[in-house]
């Protein structure tokens, strides 16, 4: 699953450009996160395996596109690079300590 989803995000990265310069940095960025929330709703309720590899292959385009257009985004719209630094830092950074401190302190699964 791991595999579909990293193969899926790469590929997507790589066209998210052209996709971008055609149909606009706002569009493929609200795009790729609506269709994020609604491909996690059917990986969630998925009734077999191969419904759950094509959900996480889907988040994983959703995923590569939104990295891409994130970044295209905030490089074109600030317009100082000190900024744009301390967002990529509270973005990356912080955002990946406070999701690894949860996962630690709760459970992957949340358990009680």
């Amino acid at each position: 699953l791991a595999v579909m989803l990293y193969l899926c995000w790469s590929a997507s990265t790589l066209v998210s450009v052209p996709i971008s310069t055609k149909f606009g940095e706002r569009f493929t960025l609200l795009l790729s996160l609506y269709l994020s929330m609604v491909f996690a709703v059917i990986c969630a309720v998925v009734p077999n395996y191969y419904t759950l590899l094509l959900s996480r292959a889907l988040i994983g385009v959703c995923g590569g596109l939104n990295c891409s257009a994130t970044v295209t985004y905030l490089a074109n719209h600030i317009a100082s690079k000190e900024i744009l630094e301390t967002a990529a830092f509270l973005s990356s950074g912080i955002g990946m300590t406070i999701g690894g401190t949860l996962v630690y302190v709760m459970g992957w699964l949340f358990r009680s």
